[in-house]
């Protein structure tokens, strides 16, 4: 049995026996914790006194750090994915290094936070591109649910707890130095250890623009960005004015929403990750889209606080399936792992700027319960377009295609 057919892939549909493997996994959780001191900056920018403007700029350089290095990380993970990994770990280093050096300065605080974006962006670019190379199209849907099951446990409980608790035991500025010296500690570990067989190969086996460019102007494969690009809408309207909304009706915090919310996704990703080809990525982005444009329904008229909760565990069911399946729906489409991965990150962030800018203007004048009607209207985009691909976007369809 050829790897990919899945004979060495483990009880957890990833194949676990591949040289390198098992470690790569693990150590995919470093990064996005040590990227979590990014969190911190608003409070320790208001500590100092810095005005809402001043706290809004100096975090706009993140994304535009980010957005800067998407292309670049992309090109890099495809080719030379040692080199992205220990470069980006470096540079979220050196940018964590002044982050803590200039703690002081929100100039340099910009500066710092800028590099570290570069860094972080490089680093995980590299890691979902290097997973998805190395397990190959059968393992990929499996692989990238538990990936974002460990990113969430990296970002919002190891990295987020470790920064909250150390800044308020020895300051802003210790804890930045210290995850910087973390970070040059990542960096060696880089690149001493090996990359998963799989990635290694698809590495030498490299994808030219024009084949990317090729793969991603096919009708096909823009109806499936522009179903992304919709329902990444729908997720970051959720995302960035759910306090304003639970505030303005008084529904109370917001912590039991994204505590059933997140309860929820791990759960169903632990226990269903592997159902998402036998029951078709198709299927699985069709319903999942269902399930978002009833929760934006609910929450343009929710008024209390238990269908609040409700409606965060409803959305929990909503995008547990949805993202392993459709980051597999994409790079079935389109070759070059990392190139399609800078190619989603930058999708992403066009979907916060459509949500934060254009949703959130248009709020003024509808009010909140237009804008989540606005964004239902998106999830429905999302969904219709996806049914009109039928069975195109599964895995047995891809086999069929590639025989052909």
């Amino acid at each position: 049995m050829a790897p990919d057919e899945g004979g060495d892939e483990g009880r957890l549909g990833i194949p676990w026996g591949r040289p390198g493997m098992l470690l790569f996994f693990l150590l995919a959780g470093i990064g996005p914790a040590l990227a979590m001191v990014l969190r911190f900056v608003p409070a320790h920018l208001d500590a100092l006194g810095a005005s809402p403007s001043t706290i809004g700029e100096v975090m706009s350089v993140s994304t535009l750090g980010s957005l800067v290095a998407l292309p670049f990380a992309g090109h890099l993970a495809d080719r030379w994915p040692r080199l992205a990994l220990v470069a980006g770990a470096i540079l979220q280093g050196l940018g964590l290094g002044i982050v803590g050096a200039f703690a002081s300065a929100p100039l340099g605080l910009a500066a710092g936070v800028g590099v570290m974006s570069v860094g972080t962006s490089l680093v995980d670019v590299t890691v979902v591109a290097t997973l998805a190379a190395a397990v190959g199209p059968r393992g990929r849907a499996i692989a990238l649910a538990y990936y974002f099951v460990l990113l969430n446990f990296s970002r919002n409980i190891v990295g987020s707890s470790a920064a909250e608790g150390l800044i308020a035991a020895i300051g802003f500025a210790e804890v930045g130095l210290l995850f910087a010296a973390a970070a040059g500690l990542h960096a060696l570990v880089r690149l001493l250890a090996p990359l998963p067989g799989g990635a290694a190969k698809a590495a030498a086996e490299r994808v030219s623009l024009g084949d990317f460019a090729g793969d991603l102007a096919r009708p096909r494969s823009l109806i499936v960005l522009v179903v992304f690009l919709a329902l990444a809408i729908t997720f970051c309207a959720q995302e960035s004015f759910l306090s304003a909304l639970a505030s303005s009706r008084e529904l109370g915090p917001v912590s039991p929403f994204y505590i059933a919310y997140f309860a929820v996704i791990v759960s169903g990703r632990l226990s269903l990750a592997r159902a998402i080809d036998r029951i078709g990525r198709g299927r699985v982005i069709v319903g999942s889209a269902a399930l978002l444009a009833a929760t934006m329904i609910g929450l343009a008229h929710v008024t209390s606080t238990v269908a609040f909760i409700a409606l965060g565990a409803l959305s929990g069911a909503g995008h547990f399936l949805l993202w392993p399946a459709l980051y597999a729906a994409v790079y079935a489409k389109i070759r070059g792992p990392g190139m399609v991965t800078a190619l989603l990150g930058g999708v992403m962030a066009a979907a916060g700027f459509v949500a934060e800018l254009g949703l959130g203007g248009a709020a003024d004048a509808i009010g909140y319960q237009g804008l989540y009607l606005a964004a239902a209207a998106f999830a429905g985009l999302g969904l219709a377009l996806a049914l009109t691909q039928g069975r195109g976007l599964d895995l047995q369809a891809e086999a069929a295609a590639a025989e052909a």
